[in-house]
């Protein structure tokens, strides 16, 4: 396994981010979904009105492995100041999976 390298979304890499996370939605309890998403939904999480937040899917050598989303922290006063940072990578990579972290901006 190389190093990662996180590209901007583009609209050609939403069947592979689909397929990721229907993965997740249909084979855990990772996701707040019950059933899987369609394209039209998938667009509208990953390319949200506000463009502060942006989406970047994770190459490894240059092969989709993954996406990272940057998302609005939940509003309580412990979290001012953070945005939420959300990551998937492809179940297939060793000791790797969902997870979520927040940073301070």
């Amino acid at each position: 396994m190389g190093s990662y390298l996180f590209e901007e979304i583009q609209e050609e890499n939403l069947l592979d981010v689909l397929e990721l996370y229907n993965h997740y939605v249909q084979n855990t309890i990772c996701t707040f979904h019950s059933k899987p998403l369609t394209i039209a939904r998938l667009r509208e999480i990953i390319f949200p009105p506000q463009k502060k937040y942006k989406t970047f899917i994770v190459l490894d050598e240059q092969k989709f492995c993954g996406y990272v989303l940057l998302s609005q922290h939940k509003k309580r006063e412990d979290t001012m100041g953070q945005r939420r940072f959300r990551y998937i990578l492809n179940r297939r990579l060793p000791e790797k999976g969902w997870g979520v972290l927040p940073y301070n901006i």
